[in-house]
């Protein structure tokens, strides 16, 4: 798929209608899913969904392993991240609990690939 090492900022948000189509609204604290850099996800291709459950991006249903706080953890490509600068990533409240612990850092450094 894609061999390359990013790094950036790691952020949380809620989950809601994501760019692949899927709604992950009321999951955010049990499943790993993880918006990608608008820079990123625009340099792969334009395509977000052509409906509910129809992704249209090669990085959907994809899954990266992000490491940072010395912990690694693994989460699902479901949206795209307007905010977020080259290489940073936004990911659900359970992502950044495995990772740190809880929610009180807020925005941290961290690198990631696809698996």
């Amino acid at each position: 798929m894609d061999s390359a090492k990013y790094s950036g900022d790691i952020t949380y948000y809620t989950l809601g209608l994501g760019a692949c189509g899927y709604d992950d609204s009321g999951v955010d604290l049990s499943k790993h899913i993880v918006a990608l850099s608008h820079v990123d996800w625009y340099s792969r291709g334009s395509g977000t969904s052509l409906g509910l459950n129809m992704p249209n991006h090669p990085w959907c249903d994809q899954t990266i392993t992000i490491t940072a706080g010395g912990k690694s953890t693994t989460a699902l490509v479901h949206d795209i991240c307007p905010g977020c600068a080259e290489g940073s990533i936004d990911v659900s409240e359970a992502v950044f609990m495995a990772l740190f612990g809880s929610l009180e850092a807020g925005r941290q450094s961290a690198s990631w690939s696809f698996n």
